[in-house]
């Protein structure tokens, strides 16, 4: 093992994860400069130095190294040591001060736990070599010394603890008491090593083998192994399940197999036999990433495995994966050095491809996991509604568990996760989700379609769902306007400034929010916004949506001043601003681009944006663009009308729940048709599951045994807006009148409003359901909350009934819009695949109707979305017109600004489908905890032991 002396692991040891640990420390250094003190940023000054001073100390020394041709010195290992121990006491002592008053939502991590992570492999890497010099000769007069001083580490562990103790919360105490407070957290951290070096040197003794005590030594190494290796990590694995996951999730009963295994590998006794040998190698090779992940996992933990041996004896646990690392390392030097004889260098070969395997096929698997996934996501959100899918049900559920336990609350004695199993996971969130995640309400919603049942979430903590703050039940309203008229592009742009004032006189606790919805008539965008924030304007920034209502619900939940406007459906918009204390009054304004004046609605208020006065009256009955056709209210009488033949569309249950029912929906139709005297040839029907089949009825009465597949979930909300979309883009001289027909309301699967397709309703705006008794019930598509069926005893329309008739343009025979009946300005967009819609250099309403249009094709044709809705946000950045896909928001300081850049990045990078995680879900990290053990990994990739 003389080789580990060589320099470059200095490069591959030291200095690399040092890189990385000040790109991470600039990182947060980055979001939180502008809002710390001088002090705080002379700290953060310090720390950088001193980050740098390590790293430039190791680059020097082993650049020297390479160019002298010699190894690692015993005086620089522990000079090495010293000082990353002194800077890891001073990231612990100084980051509450470093990142005192800042919202740690903003951080990628916290510092200790970077510190922690990264310093750990130098101070390891030191021990090491410590080890190899303690083995040779000139070293033998320091042997009998540290073993009294090994039987002395406790004494001296418990010492600085009391020592350390007495003024770790007196910050008043004197200089005095303040170093003999530094020097107690030194020697502790001295006694934690000295410790650590002395279980080392025990198992590098037990493995050393010499010829004149081979016997007594191979039944020492057994003994050892067997106790080391196969007993005790099990052991370890259960004690940790049974506190509760106390550092992580390995309740998985692959690593009880893997780690029996490996054991099992290391015990077999070396023998002549050259193709056992070979084997042997191979095998243990591909264990060895398995013990580094554990290794890697419990070095920042150490230190509490020594106050876990003092106080239980079970910390010694948490040295297992460090002593069975060098006993395999040792091991497999002792087959290298017998196979390099007949392979020369095919055996160091080996051993980079025996360590790449376990690697390998873990990201097989989550490949796999991946392309379930995003199948699944993209057929459920982004697929055009005639696609079919077959999706592995096995690999979604664990998926989705994963997923869901991903999001668990971490545990605040410790760095790791309870429910998830460190490294990997974040492993997994970056390979299989693009590291974003799943909200519960899409975990759900795959669960249903896909599984058939419902994603059991009973386990997750009440913390995962932020409570909203109470809201201003009668706000008083005041508001200005300002409007102008631009003739050359026939465009209104119209301020409205509003003045909110918190009227309420409950007594209630705590600090509230604005909350409104704005039902914006047609023809009509958001341009600008602004917030006022004491006295100064803070105006708002276009972001894309999920990456602002993210950073909204962060800010909310720590009381500071941010202000949001974004759509929630169809030209409807969603106002928030908070916070608002007793009595207070708030400034905000909003800017309008619009067509034509008309009157806006917020809260109490009518607000008119605009005047007739001055205006010039089109010529054209029906204004026509490439994207739209405009019609005013007051020309849509000099149009014809017609009158759509009904007809009922039945979506049909053919989930996993209704199995038993297949023949007892023929009846029930045929029983419904019967009664109100509708024709076959009047109806039409859809077999529903996660898959949509749709036939004339008569196909379904003969064909139902072979054509319905009763497996997933009651899929209706596909089928219902596949069928809204198909309607209104082929303008169809029919309209459906959709029936349910399930035994259990609870089956089908849906939105909880259709806002979003409120400009294909036309004459039916109402849902059916045909139950199991034959009973009729119905619920409002539209309805502003979530739908709720109730008995109906009104029949929906059907053939020889007549229908509310619509507008027509430019005839009846070649329509190119329809119209509602009523005396509303309204839009009627061009929709199909092929459409590309082009913002116009300068922003009018042709370019809002542009935006509002692609929107539109993205829900008639979903696979349109995965591809240009990046593109719809980038117009939308242009022009500043406000669309389904991005948000205003106005943010209070500039690391919010910051934040909010690095999240939008990231959303606009990945899967469109993918969420940045649940209402009061913790800042993300990045990945460059699993970066570690990647460049641990690299570092054994480069050995070479001769």
């Amino acid at each position: 093992m003389k080789n580990i002396l060589n320099a470059k692991w200095l490069w591959l040891v030291n200095t690399l994860p040092l890189i990385c640990l000040m790109l991470l420390h600039y990182n947060n250094y980055e979001v939180a400069n502008s809002q710390l003190s001088p002090e705080q940023k002379t700290l953060w000054l310090i720390a950088a130095l001193g980050l740098a001073s390590i790293w430039l100390m190791n680059v020097l020394y082993a650049s020297w190294l390479a160019v002298a041709k010699q190894t690692v010195s015993v005086l620089f290992s522990l000079l090495n040591i010293i000082t990353c121990v002194i800077f890891c006491l001073f990231a612990m002592e100084a980051e509450q001060s470093m990142t005192g008053g800042f919202p740690t939502w903003m951080l990628t991590e916290k510092i200790s736990v970077h510190v922690g992570t990264f310093m750990m492999p130098s101070i390891l890497y030191g021990l090491l070599c410590l080890l190899v010099w303690f083995q040779s000769s000139e070293a033998s007069a320091y042997k009998s010394a540290y073993v009294l001083s090994f039987i002395a580490v406790p004494l001296l562990v418990m010492l600085a603890f009391i020592l350390g103790n007495s003024f770790i919360s007196r910050p008043e105490s004197t200089v005095a008491e303040r170093v003999i407070y530094y020097l107690s957290s030194f020697i502790a951290a001295a006694a934690i090593l000295s410790f650590t070096f002395g279980l080392l040197l025990i198992a590098y003794n037990f493995l050393n083998k010499r010829q004149d005590r081979l016997v007594s030594l191979d039944y020492r190494r057994n003994v050892y192994i067997g106790f080391v290796a196969i007993i005790l990590p099990p052991c370890g694995l259960w004690l940790n399940m049974t506190l509760d996951n106390l550092f992580g999730n390995f309740e998985n009963k692959w690593f009880y197999i893997l780690a029996v295994t490996n054991g099992l590998l290391l015990m077999i006794p070396n023998n002549e036999n050259l193709l056992l040998r070979l084997l042997l190698f191979a095998f243990r090779s591909a264990f060895l990433p398995f013990i580094l992940y554990f290794t890697v996992i419990f070095l920042p933990i150490l230190p509490l495995g020594v106050l876990a041996i003092l106080a239980l004896g079970l910390g010694l646990l948490t040295f297992l994966p460090l002593l069975i690392f060098v006993t395999q390392i040792r091991i497999l030097y002792e087959d290298l050095l017998f196979l390099v004889k007949n392979f020369n260098k095919g055996a160091s070969v080996l051993f980079f491809i025996g360590i790449l395997v376990l690697p390998a096929l873990l990201t097989v698997v989550y490949m796999n996991d991946r392309v379930v996934l995003h199948n699944a996501m993209n057929y459920a959100y982004s697929s055009d509604y005639d696609a079919q899918c077959e999706v592995n049900s096995d690999n979604l559920g664990r998926t989705l568990r994963m997923v869901e336990a991903s999001k668990e609350r971490p545990n605040v004695n410790f760095f790791w996760n309870t429910r998830t199993t460190p490294f990997i996971d974040r492993f997994y969130q970056w390979l299989v989700l693009d590291n974003l995640t799943l909200s519960d309400e899409k975990a759900k919603h795959l669960a249903q379609i896909f599984l058939g049942v419902e994603n059991d979430l009973s386990q997750k903590m009440i913390w995962s769902r932020r409570t909203p703050p109470p809201r201003l039940a009668n706000p008083l309203m005041n508001y200005r306007v300002e409007s102008a008229y631009d003739a050359p592009t026939k465009t209104w742009t119209s301020w409205v400034h509003l003045d909110i004032t918190n009227a309420d006189s409950t007594g209630q606790f705590g600090q509230k929010e604005y909350f409104t919805q704005i039902q914006l008539p047609a023809a009509c965008w958001v341009q600008d916004y602004y917030l006022m924030v004491g006295k100064r304007r803070e105006n708002g920034i276009l972001a894309e949506k999920k990456a602002a209502l993210w950073i909204y619900n962060q800010i909310v939940s720590v009381n500071r001043d941010p202000g949001l406007l974004y759509y929630s459906g169809h030209q409807r918009l969603n106002f928030h601003i908070f916070p608002f204390a007793d009595k207070e009054t708030r400034q905000t304004g909003i800017q309008f681009l619009h067509k034509e004046p008309l009157t806006i609605h917020i809260d109490s208020l009518d607000i008119q944006l605009g005047k007739q006065v001055g205006q010039a009256t089109d010529e054209q009955l029906v204004e026509e663009s490439p994207n739209a056709c405009f019609v005013r209210g007051s020309q849509k009488s000099k149009l014809s009308k017609i009158k759509r033949k009904p007809y009922y569309h039945f979506l049909v249950d053919c989930s996993v729940a209704a199995k038993t029912y297949q023949q007892e929906s023929i009846a029930l139709i045929q029983a419904f048709l019967d009664k109100h005297k509708i024709k076959e040839q009047e109806a039409t029907l859809s077999l529903v599951n996660a898959q949509i089949k749709t036939m004339p009825l008569q196909d379904f009465k003969s064909n139902l045994p072979k054509e319905a597949k009763y497996s997933g979930g009651f899929y209706a909300d596909r089928a219902l807006k596949g069928l809204l979309a198909k309607h209104y883009v082929k303008l169809e001289a029919s309209c459906p009148i959709f029936v349910l027909v399930t035994p259990q309301r609870a089956n089908a699967i849906l939105s909880t409003t259709y806002d979003d397709f409120t400009f294909a309703l036309f004459e039916h705006k109402k849902l059916y359901q045909l139950g199991a008794a034959g009973s009729l019930n119905s619920c409002e598509l539209l309805a502003m909350e979530e739908l709720s069926f109730s008995a109906d005893t009104l029949l929906p329309h059907t053939s020889t009934q007549t229908t509310d008739s619509l507008y027509v343009w430019p005839n009846l025979q070649q329509p190119k819009a329809f119209f509602r009946n009523n005396a509303e300005s309204e839009i009627f967009y061009k929709i199909s695949p092929e459409n590309r819609f082009e913002a116009n250099a300068t922003t009018d309403y042709r370019t809002g109707l542009a935006l509002e249009a692609q929107a539109i094709q993205h829900l008639c044709f979903p696979s349109k979305a995965t591809t240009d809705w990046v593109d719809l946000v980038r117009k939308s950045f242009r022009t500043k017109l406000l669309c389904s896909a991005t948000t205003y928001i106005a943010l209070e300081d500039e690391a919010q600004k910051v934040v909010l850049n690095r999240k939008q990045k990231q959303v606009l990078s990945g899967n469109k489908n993918l969420d940045l995680g649940e209402e009061t879900q913790q800042a993300m990290s990045e990945p460059g905890d699993w970066l570690l053990l990647l460049v641990l990994v690299l570092f054994l990739c480069y050995l070479r032991i001769k």
